[in-house]
């Protein structure tokens, strides 16, 4: 047995699985956590990390770090992606992480991402067949990886994510419905060339990432979050629908009490769910196949 850690530091939240890997490949997670620190707050234009935002993330990196050298793993592997691929100070916090912590975080392109994405999702539905399309909704990007069991056919990587979408268009409290109308129109205008070529094709959806499964432990009321239930989860359009439609009406203080919704996430879960409405109507499929399986489970394989 190899034990091995991995951590996916995203523009919204920072993830960490440390597990147990058998020669065949199987992995058994032993510990499995995810923290919204919000890396890509208020990265805007200028493309600048701000310092408040590099601490929150570096503060649960050490944590981490702590508790995977706890675990007595012989290596963990950190990958970075959207808000630090974009950053043009990330050097300032990449060498903060590896002299303090003695972490090296590798920053990865789109088309990393979406193909860890595609492992992870091959991994843990081993049983489904037909064309999938497997969305990965970012807090700064979203990937989307057209592909089967056997093969990755395309790997589009858009600068579209729940805090991007968010702070360039909902601003009020409630959000506005011509703010919501005004993003979904440019959803629609971004995310409908990269589907129009495969939406006639496509057997299933896989959602990957905290969005989704999100909205799968609000569609539940879960609480606690519990992975074992959502993972396999299938949340349909109606009541993703109906999600949205009750959130938009609300002010940000209502929606962290919903059931199911990480305060953290109350201000970007309109807009995240923007983006999979937005694929399932383009695609024309009924439900979203809830991962909770992400990079970090790539990662892992990867290193196998």
């Amino acid at each position: 047995m190899t034990k091995l850690a991995s951590i996916d530091v995203g523009t919204n939240s920072v993830l960490l699985l440390i597990a147990e890997i058998d020669p065949q490949g199987k992995i058994t997670p032993l510990h499995d956590e995810a923290r919204i620190t919000r890396l890509g707050e208020g990265f805007g234009k200028d493309k600048i990390l701000k310092p408040e935002a590099m601490e929150r993330t570096f503060e649960v990196l050490k944590r981490y770090v702590d508790l995977a050298r706890s675990y007595k793993v012989s290596e963990i592997r950190a990958v970075g992606t959207s808000a630090l691929r974009d950053a043009e100070n990330r050097e300032v916090f990449l060498n903060r992480v590896k002299s303090e912590l003695g972490l090296s975080i590798e920053v990865i392109s789109g088309e990393r991402e979406a193909w860890l994405t595609y492992r992870a999702c091959v991994l843990a539905f081993p049983k489904l067949t037909g064309k999938t399309l497997m969305l990965d909704i970012g807090g700064g990007s979203t990937e989307f990886i057209f592909g089967d069991r056997e093969h990755l056919e395309q790997m589009v990587s858009l600068n579209i994510g729940s805090v991007r979408a968010t702070e360039m268009f909902l601003h009020s409290d409630p959000i506005g419905e011509e703010e919501f109308q005004s993003l979904h129109h440019y959803l629609q205008d971004k995310i409908r060339p990269v589907l129009n070529p495969y939406k006639k094709n496509l057997s299933h959806l896989i959602g990957v990432a905290g969005t989704v499964t999100t909205l799968a432990a609000m569609d539940l009321e879960m609480i606690p979050y519990n992975p074992s239930i959502i993972h396999g989860f299938r949340l349909t359009r109606g009541r993703l629908d109906q999600l949205l439609d009750k959130m938009k009406k609300m002010t940000l203080v209502e929606r962290k009490k919903l059931p199911g919704l990480d305060p953290g996430r109350a201000d970007v879960i309109v807009a995240g769910g923007l983006i999979l409405k937005v694929v399932l109507e383009e695609t024309e499929l009924e439900e979203v196949i809830v991962s909770d399986w992400g990079i970090r489970h790539g990662l892992l394989e990867s290193k196998i």
